[in-house]
């Protein structure tokens, strides 16, 4: 319903406002409130994506990679806005993945990120990660 909507754009900002000053564990309470209010199933709404990704960034800044997987996994699977297809979910899926030593799919997810938008989605992550990815796949040039 549009009321809902409205609540959950406001939680999101709330959210947005919270993670701005660095406030991680209450942009994730904040964000978590609003993935509630989505109805089932969720990954059928793109507000599911969004909440989910943010969640997902928050939780990998707090260096809880594992959580930040699960939720960024979460965003992963949306089909209403095809989740796959996003570098920003890519990417950082892929850097929660090396941090929990899942080099498989750390490697794959990154590989995803860099197809979708080449080294320029690297520039302001920490150079490890790029740097795994060209240790284990043969990036080409043009």
């Amino acid at each position: 319903s549009e009321a809902i909507s409205e609540e959950i754009e406001e939680l999101s900002e709330q959210g947005n406002e919270a993670y701005d000053a660095d406030n991680f564990k209450l942009a994730i309470s904040i964000w978590q409130k609003a993935l509630t209010l989505i109805p089932a199933p969720a990954q059928t709404f793109s507000e599911s994506l969004w909440l989910n990704a943010s969640i997902g960034d928050a939780f990998f800044f707090l260096g809880n990679y594992q959580q930040a997987a699960e939720y960024l996994l979460a965003a992963k699977g949306n089909i209403a806005e095809n989740g796959y297809a996003n570098a920003f979910v890519m990417l950082r899926l892929g850097e929660a993945m090396l941090e929990t030593g899942n080099l498989h799919d750390a490697k794959e997810f990154l590989l995803r990120a860099y197809m979708l938008e080449g080294d320029n989605i690297f520039a302001e992550e920490d150079p490890k990660y790029f740097a795994f990815l060209k240790k284990h796949v043969e990036l080409k040039k043009g």
